[in-house]
């Protein structure tokens, strides 16, 4: 069959969809034809990401769609079908019988409107959508299927889900694998709940096409995934929730990727999108020792968890095999804010490892939350002071304000957005002050991130690499 998957734009991406590569990759195999439109790596222009942002914060946007309300005609949308008619006749092209829409927050209301568009003009092509907001929203993704806009919802991985649904439209066959929902007449089917697949070295490794490379932000560098979920639980993450739980893939299929993704498109720069490398000190020090053992000569980048097992050992091991890049999740620097994040940390570990990571020559970037329910003045001096003392150490800082989200722990009903907004922002713009003179600051409504000055350098987010 021929199927389209499509990204819209929400954010700005410095990288091609491992997602899409993965959908296709598997695809391909089960003798699909398959069309890929990342158009968020084609528009990169600060008009439309700013467009962006403000079209997919609006609210009423879903049901103005559903009510068939033409928003072109809005002084705030002008710009909007210009856009739109370029994306569709673009999918198009291709005579998809199948399109396959990834669904994320920040691009929720522009996917909902391209696929308005598509009814329009075809009213025989299938739409399905997946993506994390299916599975965050579904009140929402239940109303989609009920107005007929789209025809079938995968309700977690694709891999094995996507090519069985294709085998049963094409051959007439009941659609019974769970992780489905879809429209029948008037009725919406669930085949219930999807089952994570246990052995992700099965997966084909994705494939990457040249011309999303070549438009991204940094066409130098792609992205690798060694592992599904997270092993830890923070309250305020939904990561644990979706992926339901850990999958490590082996060391040996990790690196046999690298080589494979080098040796096809000639990149030697890798960026792990993994939620922690670490959960398994001698899986990430097995890596580490077959890059080096294969010679591969590669840069890399990695979020890891403070921990005594990231020890100056393991990080010098780290940098031999090309490791450049670290980022951490440290959230806050009171010990008691950290146990009420459920984050199972210790303030003095995160410290020894930062410090640790800077002396074996590794670029160190932090994330922070501020407005945190339980974070006193206290605390949140306790986090300032952790900055300060650390910052000689740090290349780049990340502050959030906490923001509820479903299906976490912290999503509790007494607690207030708004107030959490106004307490986090405050503290934010302390902090801005406070450093203005050591870092270049970047904001942007709830988020800032500060970059070190360092000899003329810009440091942005963890992509200035010394080898």
């Amino acid at each position: 069959m021929k199927i389209a998957l499509v990204l819209l734009p929400g954010w700005p991406r410095n990288t091609p969809s491992l997602s899409i590569a993965y959908l296709a990759s598997q695809l391909e195999a089960s003798g699909h034809d398959v069309y890929r439109h990342e158009f968020n790596l084609r528009f990169k222009e600060k008009i439309w990401i700013e467009f962006m942002k403000k079209f997919n914060k609006d609210k009423k946007i879903p049901d103005m769609i559903i009510e068939n309300v033409d928003l072109a005609s809005s002084k705030n949308y002008k710009r909007l079908d210009e856009y739109i008619d370029y994306c569709s006749s673009e999918v198009l092209k291709s005579k998809p019988e199948i399109l396959g829409i990834s669904l994320f927050s920040d691009n929720h209301n522009i996917s909902l409107y391209l696929i308005h568009k598509i009814r329009d003009i075809d009213k025989d092509v299938k739409i399905m959508i997946g993506g994390p907001e299916v599975f965050y929203n579904p009140n929402r993704i239940r109303q989609y299927l009920s107005e007929g806009l789209i025809d079938y919802v995968l309700l977690g991985e694709g891999e094995i889900v996507l090519p069985n649904l294709l085998d049963s439209i094409e051959n007439l066959k009941p659609i019974d694998l769970p992780g489905m929902m879809f429209r029948q007449g008037k009725k919406i089917i669930n085949t219930g709940d999807w089952i994570p697949e246990k052995d992700i070295n099965n997966f084909c490794y994705p494939k990457f096409e040249e011309k999303d490379i070549e438009s991204s932000e940094f066409p130098w560098m792609l992205p690798i995934l060694s592992s599904r979920g997270c092993s830890e639980h923070c309250d305020f993450c939904r990561e644990s929730s979706f992926w339901k739980y850990f999958r490590q893939r082996t060391p040996e299929n990790v690196v046999e990727e690298i080589e494979y993704q080098k040796l096809r498109h000639g990149i030697n720069v890798f960026r792990f999108n993994d939620s922690l490398l670490n959960a398994n000190p001698r899986f990430l020090e097995k890596i580490c020792e077959l890059i080096v053992k294969k010679k591969l000569d590669i840069i890399w980048l990695t979020n890891v968890k403070v921990s005594e097992d990231l020890n100056y050992e393991i990080l010098n091991i780290m940098y031999e095999s090309g490791c450049r890049y670290l980022f951490f999740g440290i959230q806050s620097a009171s010990n008691t804010v950290l146990k009420e994040m459920n984050k199972r940390m210790d303030v003095d570990v995160a410290e020894k490892n930062i410090k640790d990571a800077h002396n074996n020559g590794l670029g160190v970037h932090l994330y922070f939350i501020v407005g945190y329910p339980s974070e006193t003045k206290i605390e949140f001096n306790a986090t300032l002071k952790f900055i300060q003392k650390n910052s000689l150490f740090a290349d780049s800082i990340d502050i959030n304000v906490l923001k509820l989200n479903e299906l976490c722990n912290i999503n509790d009903a007494k607690l207030n957005q708004n107030e959490i907004n106004k307490v986090g922002k405050k503290r934010l713009n302390q902090i801005k002050e406070i450093f203005r003179d050591d870092f270049i600051i970047t904001t942007n409504d709830k988020t800032w991130i500060n970059m070190k000055k360092k000899d003329g350098i810009k440091v942005d987010h963890g992509l200035m690499m010394r080898k």
